[in-house]
């Protein structure tokens, strides 16, 4: 595990995107995208060149039209205009949009990019959610305490089973839960994004202040 902290944010972004460059170098590159304040600015910083040899994928999605602007894959199409995105189709009913990107995801991913609550969520993967131990590639999630209450999500395995994890996080709020996913002894269903601790190439990037 490789942690950094970052006191600018121009160095943040940067090296924080050379590791999705990267990536999408490798052969037949496949990179999971979340949504998200954080991983926005980072995607504002690549080119469509930068991308150009990789697959992207969304992580997780909001169930909303693509068009709706609380949408991460309208969101993150924002920052990275004329690049195509795979992503959960939301006009379908739940179950069916679930059973379709299922069989769009690849086996494994060469890097997962994931921001992180303040609750310790990564994705649409909540504390308590019983999709922390969902063992097919994705599932339905809610959450009472965001937007959208309705979330469709990439799991676990198939998370921890990428090729490279690069979380990253940033502000004085993400301060706490940084130190209790580092140093706690909260568990995975406290606290979820600790599932991605025992992986053998995971980054972690936290801005101090934005």
């Amino acid at each position: 595990m490789h942690v950094q902290t970052f006191t600018d944010n121009k160095s943040f972004i940067h090296k924080s995107a050379q590791i999705i460059i990267e990536a999408c170098t490798q052969e037949k590159s496949c990179i999971g995208l979340s949504g998200g304040k954080t991983p926005i600015p980072i995607y504002r910083e690549l080119t469509p060149q930068d991308v150009a040899s990789a697959q992207l994928y969304m992580l997780d999605e909001r169930y909303v039209p693509d068009s709706d602007p609380r949408s991460n894959v309208h969101t993150i199409s924002m920052a990275l205009p004329h690049v195509p995105i795979e992503n959960f189709d939301t006009s379908l009913p739940i179950e069916q949009s679930l059973a379709a990107y299922s069989k769009k995801l690849p086996e494994m991913f060469t890097l997962c990019i994931l921001g992180i609550g303040t609750d310790g969520h990564v994705t649409s993967l909540f504390p308590h959610s019983p999709a922390l131990t969902e063992k097919k590639n994705v599932a339905h999630t809610t959450t009472n305490i965001l937007d959208v209450r309705d979330r469709l999500t990439v799991t676990f395995p198939l998370i921890v089973s990428s090729k490279k994890i690069l979380l990253v996080a940033a502000g004085k709020s993400k301060k706490q839960i940084i130190d209790d996913l580092l140093h706690s002894n909260k568990t995975t269903d406290e606290l979820p994004a600790k599932k991605l601790l025992g992986h053998p190439n995971i980054t972690i990037h936290y801005l101090q202040s934005v």
